[in-house]
């Protein structure tokens, strides 16, 4: 515990360190992170698989992505490999009544 062995011996400059510290971050939050309001957690998913695959700054991969729906959702997690096979088996079972697994293991 660094604080009280600073407050110690530098008094009141620790906390103009720490203020110091936290403005240092506030630039590199808003030019580094990307803006994730209004986004579900798949876009979000979507926004760093787009950064990681196109090798681009995600804050650029954001802007660059338009909020999608659920159908552009799937469309684009395909597209950059973002579903697993279970994911997958998971929405065609959503779709198909007939392909889901049966609970408890015995037939009607």
């Amino acid at each position: 515990m660094i604080t009280p062995v600073m407050i110690a011996h530098i008094h009141w400059g620790t906390y103009l360190f720490f203020a110091a510290w936290n403005a240092f971050f506030i630039p590199v939050i808003w030019f580094f992170y990307p803006e994730t309001a209004g986004r579900s957690l798949e876009e979000i998913d979507l926004i760093f698989a787009k950064g990681y695959t196109e090798k681009m700054s995600y804050v650029r991969a954001a802007r660059e992505l338009p909020r999608l729906s659920e159908d552009e959702i799937e469309q684009k997690a395909a597209e950059y490999g973002v579903l697993d096979h279970l994911e997958k088996a998971d929405r065609a079972a959503e779709h198909d009544p007939t392909a889901a697994p049966r609970v408890g293991g015995t037939d009607p």
